[in-house]
């Protein structure tokens, strides 16, 4: 969602049937469910700064890692062992794609970056997904 579209959007709420939906959807994709986590979580921590709590898809870089299988060389054998690893950024971006879709964040194009801020929907959903966790921690 670029921010025109969010601007003509930016009042519309999810129900909270909606809220849990996209709740689901996000939490299947752990990959997803890790890069719209960090972008609040950002988003939140730098709200005072020059850009506002926005995020760049190098930032996601530098803070989403996933376990995946890495390329070794034991032995003169090139080998694949599950590590934890930063996102690629195809991989990110393609994420990122679907959360501009499901509306739960935007982007403003800035050369030669895009500014990726979450939406009042996304905080909502981010926020279905803490009380899950916390939830789940209780019991």
């Amino acid at each position: 969602m670029d921010e025109k579209m969010h601007q003509r959007f930016k009042g519309v709420r999810f129900s909270e049937d909606q809220t849990s939906m996209f709740a689901d959807i996000v939490e299947t994709d752990t990959a997803l469910k890790r890069i719209f986590m960090t972008i609040v979580k950002l988003s939140v921590d730098n709200k005072d700064d020059a850009t506002g709590g926005a995020v760049t898809i190098k930032q996601l870089l530098e803070h989403v890692k996933l376990t995946r299988k890495v390329q070794t060389n034991d032995e003169g054998q090139k080998k694949y062992k599950l590590m934890d690893a930063p996102i690629d950024r195809k991989q990110a971006e393609r994420k990122m794609d679907v959360l501009f879709k499901m509306s739960l964040c935007y982007y403003v194009s800035v050369a030669p970056a895009k500014l990726i801020y979450p939406t009042e929907r996304g905080t909502a959903v981010c926020s279905e997904l803490l009380k899950r966790v916390k939830s789940n921690k209780i019991n």
